[in-house]
């Protein structure tokens, strides 16, 4: 069982029993008196007032702690909002860019390489401006292709994700195919996203980091024969172009928009699924915290009252 994490009305009542203490403590040492304080009275009054500092220290270190854990719960709604509010701008960049910002190129070639055999043509590189700005300490440059006759578009990129003195590298190859049902199916390497929650209207795979072109292609046909057979009459949406491509981006986009403003998605219930263990109690109360401002937001939205 996870440990009980204070609320601001426990730290507040430490506060109050703190001052209580010292008051105490402060009356029987120079209150109305009949005579002279014995060694016992002195030592009891001391006490009290020593215990009451104790915990007015106690009570503020709670506050303090409470304050710093709704703090984080603000900045990841504000990330959210600032990910997930509508489409994204793009930046078409050279190929210097990959190197400029301390990208693996070899891993660009060997993978481009690999898909144009299996097929696909490659349409350019870009740099999602709005990621960058919400996550200005995560660096990476998408390259786009489009593979299966446009019934396939490819994004691969390598990130750098810096957190604190670590900083965490991803190298992805993702295949996505929109139906004509405004759905999405997608499949992809990218081990670290199948933590995060899944979207209505997007069926996600995710296979092994080290999975080539070739086995994450035949993986990805399979995942779309699937979900076809589960949707009698859906049809592949077909794009030709990199016009096309970024149009049915901006749809899948819109896609993850509703689903993470809405109240079908659970912050703290992502939270608990990305630590992969349970949580301690400052943990708990930070995903908690989230999901009440997350349920607080939506309403706003929408009109409506929080149901959470």
């Amino acid at each position: 069982m996870a440990q009980g994490y204070p609320r601001e009305s426990n730290a507040l009542s430490t506060l109050v029993w703190g001052v209580v203490a010292i008051g105490i403590g402060v009356y029987r040492l120079i209150g109305p008196s009949a005579g002279p304080l014995s060694v016992t009275a002195k030592i009891v009054g001391v006490g009290c007032i020593v215990f009451g500092v104790l915990l007015l220290l106690s009570g503020l270190l709670l506050m303090r702690l409470r304050k710093t854990v709704a703090a984080a719960a603000r900045r990841t709604i504000e990330l959210n909002k600032a990910i997930y509010s509508g489409t994204h701008e793009r930046e078409i960049v050279g190929p210097g860019a990959i190197s400029t910002a301390g990208l693996d190129r070899g891993f660009y070639d060997r993978t481009t390489t690999a898909l144009e055999q299996l097929g696909f043509a490659r349409q350019g590189d870009f740099v999602n401006v709005t990621l960058r700005r919400a996550m200005p300490n995560t660096h990476a440059v998408i390259r786009a292709m489009i593979g299966d006759g446009g019934q396939i578009a490819c994004a691969v990129y390598h990130a750098r994700h810096a957190v604190g003195a670590r900083t965490i590298d991803s190298r992805v190859v993702e295949m996505e195919t929109e139906l004509s049902t405004g759905e999405f199916i997608t499949t992809s390497n990218a081990t670290l996203a199948g933590k995060t929650s899944e979207f209505i209207g997007i069926s996600r795979r995710f296979l092994p980091a080290d999975t080539s072109a070739a086995n994450l292609l035949a993986a990805h046909r399979q995942h779309v024969a699937d979900g076809l057979a589960e949707k009698p009459g859906a049809e592949v949406v077909t794009i030709h172009n990199f016009a096309e491509l970024e149009a049915s981006q901006d749809r899948l986009q819109m896609v993850k928009v509703r689903f993470r403003n809405s109240f079908d998605f659970d912050p703290a219930a992502e939270i608990r699924k990305v630590a992969g263990r349970p949580l301690n109690g400052a943990q708990e109360e930070f995903a908690t915290e989230t999901k009440r401002l997350h349920a607080q937001r939506v309403a706003g939205r929408n009109g409506q009252s929080p149901t959470a």
